[in-house]
């Protein structure tokens, strides 16, 4: 639980990880030419590491909004970068290592 009236650090970072790996799925999916309205690729992506940096606390009512983009790619590893803002204000910055894995068959 966090300060009555913010949002905790830790459901921050929890989305932060959500958005980043899914920015990079959608990336390697738009670059590989794979359509995800025909199903589940048969890969995934996985964190292979987090680091949040908290600016400012985030208020709990209103909408938190979240930019990320693809900083560099390599042959399995992408580094995404992650913005939460607040009422148009940067709240924290996130770099993630997405590392891609194949699924099980």
């Amino acid at each position: 639980i966090g300060h009555p009236g913010y949002v905790y650090g830790g459901t921050i970072a929890s989305v932060i990880d959500c958005h980043c790996i899914w920015t990079a799925l959608a990336h390697y999916c738009h670059e590989t030419g794979h359509a995800l309205d025909v199903g589940p690729p048969p890969f995934a992506f996985v964190t292979g590491s987090l680091k949040v940096d908290y600016l400012k606390p985030v208020p709990i009512d209103g909408e938190m909004e979240l930019r990320a983009r693809v900083l560099e790619k390599g042959e399995r590893k992408t580094i995404v970068r992650c913005r939460v803002l607040h009422s148009g204000i940067e709240r924290a910055t996130a770099e993630a290592v997405a590392v891609r894995v194949k699924l099980a068959a």
